[in-house]
């Protein structure tokens, strides 16, 4: 399955994280990568939940096509607590399936998998986050927001160089996990 390469950056935690982040957010003093990853964090956050209509496009090996639509909230307006949400709204065997995730700080992330057609809500532990999400490649953990203050001080970050991207100058940063344990997740 292909999703379009923002759209994984967004939702993707891999062993090699690289984001393309404008300078103009250092303004005039040196800043580190996590410095800069802080202040873009800082820069895209809205006063209200951020919303996306996600569709997803799953593809077999025999090429066959499945076609999920979604919505999509977050709400990282406390750096210390970051909310999501996905709903899904079609097809109509998973209409109404939603997860629920609570990023902390100091434990455990919270998730929560409500099934309609079951009419449960179902926790899911720290050791199935890499279970498959809703049948898809995506994992649960992949909905977890990797930067940022808190998130943040899960992962090393390094500027490997500057580059300009549609005329505008940019850092290309590189975000490794900083521990052994989340290198092996």
């Amino acid at each position: 399955m292909k999703f379009n390469r923002l759209l994984a950056l967004i939702f993707s935690q891999g062993i090699l994280a690289t984001m393309l982040i404008s300078p103009a957010i250092a303004q005039e003093k040196q800043l580190s990568a996590r410095q800069i990853m802080v202040k873009n964090e800082r820069a895209r956050k809205a006063e209200i939940s951020e919303v996306a209509q996600i569709t997803m496009t799953l593809i077999n090996s025999h090429g066959n096509k499945r076609i999920r639509k979604a919505t999509f909230i977050l709400d990282d307006s406390n750096p210390v607590l970051r909310k999501s949400y996905m709903r899904f709204s079609s097809p109509k065997n998973i209409k109404g399936t939603s997860f629920v995730q609570l990023e902390h700080q100091t434990r455990e992330n919270d998730r929560w998998l409500y099934l309609p057609a079951l009419r449960k809500t179902r926790r899911i532990s720290g050791s199935s986050k890499t279970d498959s999400f809703v049948g898809t490649d995506f994992s649960f953990e992949d909905f977890e927001i990797l930067d940022g203050e808190i998130a943040g001080k899960k992962r090393i970050y390094t500027i490997l160089r500057e580059e300009i991207r549609n005329g505008e100058e940019c850092w290309v940063i590189e975000a490794l996990p900083a521990t052994e344990l989340e290198s092996k997740e």
